[in-house]
């Protein structure tokens, strides 16, 4: 057989193993070489860099250590004489002669300073004004606006003005409302408060803001919140009798600034699911364990499972276990075939929907928008839609009006009161109910509905062990979730919890409203935020068995 001659390729001969090694080594040593250079020249101009900059430091902190010496050597020589000068001043009504009997024309010292002002003011004289006296801020305020581009104006380790009780016992109603609040005051001094009250200078004056809020509530959830994976966080802790605020807490990574608890920036998801469930059990007498049916999966909403079809060919399941699953045929079929267009409005018109909260901080009203489409009805009383939006504030107004009032949502508040420099007190809030959302019969219903979500539903996980936990086996906890893609379906999730919890064998009860909104990585979700919230509160102001 003939050999077959090995031809030489179209790129020539391969090399020799050992020349190719070799070549291999060169152009490392080179490629060291030139590493080495750059870097000595690069540790060359790093040190020079150095020693320029420590030298103009030395010089300027020399000069500035010069300056301040001097400075406060001509304090120092400008004040000295200003304890002369002060002193008469403090002498002054120890030196006032008293008389020494009873004058005709001359008035005898009160022993009750209250009642000497009183008698002054009724006399029309001029009573005598505290140390710090100051205009009386009402003409002012009310036409004052807050500079733009300034920061919030807090003052630290200041001396803050206490009320005066004269004044404060004749307080009948407040020299400004909640509308001016807004205007007077920066609203992101009020984000992510760490304390309880706070010092406020405006205009040259000095207000004294006293907040409803927890301390050590807000603290822990500042510090427990995992702003790393979600775009955005609001958690919103309030009391449901009174509407005060306990907890407020906000993360935006776009714009930190922001209150995101006010702003309904968020799809409300499955928590409009409590609007439709109360309306149902509302319209047409529906209860708890009243039968409902569905066809097809549990949490998707194709027009085939609206359409009415043979018992044979539907699933059977009870409103109570559809509100905690979250099925969403369920709600859909309450809205198409019952609700309806009209009765959708109205019921969410009466859960604040559309409307502006009267708050003490500017907020935003959630968007509700139906069609006459009846598809877009059931998407709209499932919650499987984009365009119905929610504020984690208003979540817990909703909430409000399920577990206490007897049906009727509380207005909100955050400020306790505000004492101007003069020790008046110039707002104060009080409580307030709104419209009645929901008959009390039906609260005792959907109170039923929130619990069995904790329960068996889709909060299950989460609130898994309450009956072993020391702090949570003494509540009765409710609640209702929600969860939803962004509309571009670029990574975001929006994840809800609304819910409430309160005693068994007490009077103390909170509501919350917590929104996530997650990017690629899903972290602590809605959900355990509320368990973390609850376990907290109670902790701290019940006792444990």
């Amino acid at each position: 057989m003939k050999k077959l001659r090995r031809r030489r390729g179209s790129f020539g001969s391969r090399p020799d193993w050992r020349t190719y090694q070799s070549g291999l080594r060169q152009a490392r040593q080179r490629r060291n070489k030139s590493r080495t250079v750059l870097r000595s020249v690069a540790g060359l101009v790093l040190v020079g860099g150095l020693l320029y900059l420590l030298g103009g430091t030395v010089t300027t902190g020399l000069e500035l250590y010069q300056t301040i010496r001097e400075r406060r050597a001509h304090i120092l020589a400008t004040t000295a004489p200003l304890p002369e000068v002060e002193a008469p001043a403090v002498e002054a009504p120890a030196k006032v002669p008293k008389p020494a009997g009873p004058s005709p024309a001359a008035e005898p010292l009160p022993d009750d300073p209250p009642a000497a002002m009183a008698d002054s003011a009724a006399a029309g004289l001029e009573a005598a004004p505290p140390p710090a006296a100051a205009p009386a801020p009402s003409a002012d305020l009310l036409t004052a606006a807050v500079p733009e581009g300034g920061g919030c104006p807090l003052s630290e380790g200041a001396p803050a003005p206490s009320a005066d009780t004269t004044l404060a016992a004749e307080f009948t109603a407040p020299v400004i409302d909640k509308d001016e609040i807004q205007v007077l005051f920066e609203p992101r001094c009020f984000v992510n408060l760490s304390r309880r009250a706070f010092d406020y200078d405006f205009d040259g004056r000095r207000y004294h803001i006293e907040t409803s809020i927890d301390a050590k509530l807000q603290q822990y959830m500042l510090r427990s919140i995992q702003p790393k994976y979600a775009q955005a966080i609001g958690i919103v802790v309030m009391e449901p009798d009174t509407g005060r605020i306990l907890s407020m807490v906000s993360h935006h990574r776009e714009d930190p600034g922001s209150n995101v608890c006010t702003e309904s920036l968020f799809p409300a998801a499955s928590i409009f699911k409590i609007v439709t469930a109360a309306a149902a059990v509302e319209e047409f007498g529906l209860m708890p364990d009243s039968t409902v049916t569905y066809s097809g999966a549990k949490h998707t909403l194709y027009k085939s499972q609206l359409k009415r079809k043979s018992k044979r060919h539907l699933n059977r399941i009870s409103l109570r276990d559809s509100f905690a699953q979250s099925v969403n045929p369920v709600f859909g079929k309450l809205g198409l075939q019952y609700l309806q267009k009209k009765g959708l409005i109205s019921h969410a018109e009466a859960f604040g929907f559309n409307q502006e909260i009267e708050f003490e901080l500017p907020t935003a009203a959630s968007a509700f928008s139906i069609s006459d489409e009846p598809y877009n009805w059931a998407e709209i009383a499932s919650g499987f839609n984009r365009s119905t939006m929610l504020s984690p504030l208003h979540g817990a107004i909703m909430a409000s009006a399920v577990v206490a009032n007897q049906g009727r949502m509380v207005e909100p508040s955050i400020v306790d009161q505000i004492i101007d420099s003069s020790g008046r007190v110039i707002y104060r809030s009080r409580s307030k109910t709104l419209n009645r959302a929901l008959s009390p019969q039906s609260s005792t219903a959907m109170r039923a509905l929130m619990k069995e979500t904790i329960r068996t539903g889709t909060c299950r996980k989460t609130f898994r062990g309450v009956s072993r936990s020391a702090v949570l086996s003494r509540l009765n906890i409710g609640g209702k979730s929600g969860s939803i893609n962004s509309r571009t379906h670029e990574g975001r999730r929006f994840d809800w919890f609304v819910g409430y919890a309160e005693e068994k064998e007490g009077e103390r009860k909170i509501v919350l409203s917590i929104v996530v909104a997650h990017q690629n990585f899903i972290g602590i979700k809605s959900n355990m935020y509320a368990r973390m919230a609850i376990e907290k509160f109670f902790d701290d102001v019940g006792p444990k068995i």
